[in-house]
């Protein structure tokens, strides 16, 4: 249904989201390093903690919701739509989680 197929395209989005994240954390852990070769261990080591640290929980909550819009069983498909709704009448929760899955 409609859901589904949105919520596949926004954990499409978020995917590419991270991607785009990783450049640009690579990016700047290159150019804070000039006088590093670009493939020195503690210049990709230090990328890598950053990055994980950034894209943990942006990870975590796009696996529970592609879990959530994988099933079609109409108990979860009803819970879903109606948590959904009651967060979309809350603008202050609804912020709150997307800042926290932002980072």
């Amino acid at each position: 249904g409609i859901n589904a197929e949105y919520g596949k395209q926004w954990y499409q989005r978020r995917v590419r989201d991270i991607g785009f994240r990783g450049v640009q954390q690579l990016v700047k852990n290159i150019s804070e390093n000039p006088d590093r070769e670009i493939g020195d261990y503690r210049v990709l080591n230090s990328f890598e903690s950053e990055l994980q640290r950034q894209v943990t929980p942006m990870l975590c909550f796009i696996d529970g919701m592609y879990k959530l819009y994988s099933t079609s069983l109409d108990p979860i498909v009803a819970a879903r739509s109606y948590g959904l709704g009651l967060v979309n009448q809350l603008p202050f929760l609804k912020n709150s989680m997307l800042d926290r899955a932002r980072g």
